[in-house]
């Protein structure tokens, strides 16, 4: 194997492993506040121009 597929495989796995710990959980509470806020501002636009 490579250095850079080995590098490439080790850095995966560690990313791996902290999004399934608290940083995750963090990362997935914080995209889904994210998304309700877009997909609010979206259709408050779209009420708004109607």
């Amino acid at each position: 194997m490579t250095t850079d597929r080995l590098l490439r495989n080790l850095i995966r796995d560690a990313v791996r492993e902290e999004l399934q710990g608290e940083l995750g959980s963090q990362f997935s509470r914080n995209l889904r506040r994210l998304v309700r806020s877009e997909i609010d501002l979206a259709l408050r636009r779209i009420r708004k121009s109607a």
